[in-house]
């Protein structure tokens, strides 16, 4: 008798774009297997599949909310992080690198570099 056969047997409803969603949502964060299942309370084997074969529609509503509040730990980012200026910001920032002789990432680093140096950070500003 196959197993679809059998009165209990429910077979796995995959919703095609979740699994796409999922790749596209790690890939941009650099969430990792590990660090998904450990969150998810799922093992590296588990997403290793929703990755491969699809996320089940019983977990989707559970893995887009675990998605949309995921926030990452500086472990799993490697001490990186974002920043998301204003149009007129980037402008800014790229012409004073520029005025430098530098790209902008190298520009914010020495900047950031600098600002860090005892005494000289942002004085009054939280």
């Amino acid at each position: 008798m196959a197993r679809e056969d059998l009165p209990f047997f429910v077979p796995h409803v995959i919703t095609p774009g979740m699994k796409a969603d999922l790749i596209a949502w790690m890939d941009r964060l650099q969430v990792s297997p590990e660090d998904l299942a450990r969150r998810a309370g799922v093992t590296v084997k588990t997403v290793y599949n929703w990755r491969t074969t699809g996320v089940p529609k019983r977990k989707e509503e559970h893995l887009r909310r675990l998605m949309q509040t995921w926030t990452s730990s500086p472990e799993s980012i490697g001490g990186s992080f974002v920043l998301r200026p204003t149009a007129a910001q980037f402008r800014q920032w790229n012409l004073a690198a520029l005025d430098a002789g530098q790209v902008v990432e190298d520009w914010i680093l020495a900047a950031l570099d600098e600002l860090s140096e005892p005494g000289r950070g942002p004085k009054g500003k939280t």
